[in-house]
């Protein structure tokens, strides 16, 4: 396959750089390389929806080096929607920000940072600054999708005002590979040295987890998650966040809020900012969330990355399973949506598509 493809863009990348001119022929030359290999090509590269290369055919492109000419004639003989908004994506930044991290000297510090998880209060967790190499985030972070780009799972209740990704279809293929390292076996090794959980299962489905976006005046009040898998016989048993969001500052709000088992008492605010890392222990006592609403700038939102890990339960699932449950702090009432949770089930899902819009549109639209 690769000797075919850059058989091709030997002709194209001999004669396309340069003038308009040369960039023309290149195209020329590769339309004769299609009547020639076309057939092959299309038997050797696995080709998606409505003959379009699928979406690793661009990646071998730039790890081969190939400039932005050289894509423009795959594009001109293809007329690939996907191949062009990738390489768009790509134009000011390179293919090494999607390397594979080096993953070998977590388990060492797993082992260094042990300790200080088990310590920490009210609940086992730990803040990790600097977590990875800020070009890989900076990738991801250019990639993070706007409100209206992707169709957002939306939650707009008393408990949480928030917005999660459906499927890692819709994640950008950095932040894939970020989120399929974080489940990877040598990362799990580390997430069990720190937190001394034995036998952690990673979430291929990825329920819950991926993005997550708040807008202004957007919360998620305390609660305690989720204590199983929707789909799969598994025990929920630790969270993974990482913030995204650059010049973060304190009266932007957002703080990760985390409260004592009775519920008297926020022990520790943290803020959302860039490249920090939260991992904390999923207990039925493990009360954390973002509970007042966000005083960040209109074109601002607090930007994350979350994964789950889960275990297998020794002796089956336990009787007591449960979604998320909300709590009040002292002081507050959250007022139930339980009739608000029916209604929805029962409109069909278009109209609240068009509401959400309608709700979007109001908050771009300038007051007079």
């Amino acid at each position: 396959m690769f000797v075919l493809l850059d058989s091709a863009w030997i002709e194209c990348e001999q004669s396309s750089t340069g003038s308009r001119k040369r960039r023309d022929q290149g195209r020329a030359s590769a339309l004769a390389c299609r009547s020639n290999s076309a057939e092959v090509l299309r038997s050797d590269i696995e080709v998606g929806p409505y003959g379009r290369f699928a979406e690793d055919s661009l990646s071998v492109c730039y790890k081969k080096g190939l400039d932005r000419n050289n894509v423009d004639a795959l594009l001109y003989i293809y007329g690939s929607h996907v191949l062009r908004k990738q390489r768009d994506a790509r134009e000011d930044r390179t293919y090494t920000q999607m390397q594979l991290l080096d993953l070998s000297h977590f388990v060492d510090k797993g082992h260094q940072l042990k300790a200080a998880y088990a310590a920490a209060e009210p609940f086992p967790h730990l803040v990790i600054d600097d977590f990875l190499p800020p070009e890989v985030l900076d990738g991801i972070l250019e990639e993070f999708p706007n409100p209206e780009e992707i169709d957002w799972i939306t939650y707009d209740t008393s408990e949480e005002k928030t917005l999660r990704s459906k499927s890692e279809l819709q994640i950008s293929e950095a932040t894939r590979l970020l989120l399929y390292q974080l489940n990877s076996s040598t990362f799990l090794n580390f997430l069990e040295e720190l937190t001394g959980i034995e036998g952690l299962v990673p979430d291929p489905h990825f329920l819950g987890s991926g993005l997550h976006q708040t807008l202004p005046d957007g919360y998620m009040k305390i609660h305690v998650d989720f204590n199983h898998h929707k789909r799969l016989p598994l025990e929920h048993r630790l969270n993974l966040l990482i913030y995204l969001n650059k010049d973060w500052r304190e009266e932007y709000g957002g703080h990760l809020e985390l409260w004592n088992r009775d519920m008297s008492q926020c022990v520790r605010r943290i803020l959302p900012i860039f490249n920090r890392c939260l991992i904390f222990t999923s207990t039925e006592t493990s009360y954390h969330g973002h509970p007042d609403p966000l005083t960040c700038p209109k074109d601002r939102s607090r930007r994350s990355l979350a994964t789950y890990y889960y275990t297998i339960p020794s002796s089956g699932l336990s009787s007591n399973l449960h979604r998320t449950l909300w709590k009040s702090r002292p002081g507050e009432s959250i007022r139930s949506d339980g009739t608000r949770r029916i209604m929805k089930r029962l409109t069909p899902p278009i109209l609240i598509d068009v509401w959400h819009a309608f709700k979007r549109f109001q908050e771009r639209t300038p007051q007079k």
